[in-house]
């Protein structure tokens, strides 16, 4: 399934089932004035019985399947969403486009997130973002240095001094 990358629309099907989560990654930084372009949503949920329904209900609305599977057709289920094998990471192709699914981000949960995060409004989707700073925070921590290879402009979102 290749779809037109839609973030907005991913967030809002989220946001409409109550899923609890946290935006962070190249989107989260792109919201807030860093020069870069991304692909994908990348977000880091909470874990509680609950939300897990919510999130798999909301992923079979975006028709979500893993990617990589090598032909097989994966569904997310509440089981696979609540287990840490893989590291918890569940990368998707949706109707949408590309979505990644983190129970943490460099070891960090979405409880640890969410005292970082902003609600922001984009495209009538409303979410939480992590702040700027911990996403650079985050990819450092995770050896995945942001993509301009220089933080110090990419916090600024801008090159000039």
């Amino acid at each position: 399934m290749s779809a037109e990358f839609d973030p907005a629309k991913m967030i809002r099907v989220l946001e409409s089932h109550g899923v609890e989560f946290v935006v962070i990654g190249g989107l989260a930084a792109a919201i807030q004035g860093a020069p870069l372009v991304t692909a994908d949503l990348d977000i880091v949920y909470a874990t509680g019985p609950a939300n897990l329904v919510r999130l798999v209900s909301a992923l079979r609305e975006l028709r979500a399947v893993y990617r990589h599977q090598f032909g097989r057709r994966l569904e997310p289920t509440v089981e696979g969403l609540g287990s840490t094998q893989g590291g918890g990471h569940h990368l998707f192709e949706t109707s949408s486009g590309d979505l990644d699914v983190l129970r943490t981000a460099a070891g960090r949960t979405f409880e640890d997130l969410r005292p970082h995060a902003v609600r922001v409004d984009m495209k009538s989707a409303n979410a939480l973002i992590l702040e700027l700073e911990k996403v650079i925070e985050l990819k450092t921590a995770a050896d995945r240095p942001p993509q301009t290879h220089n933080s110090r402009t990419w916090s600024r979102g801008s090159s000039s001094e």
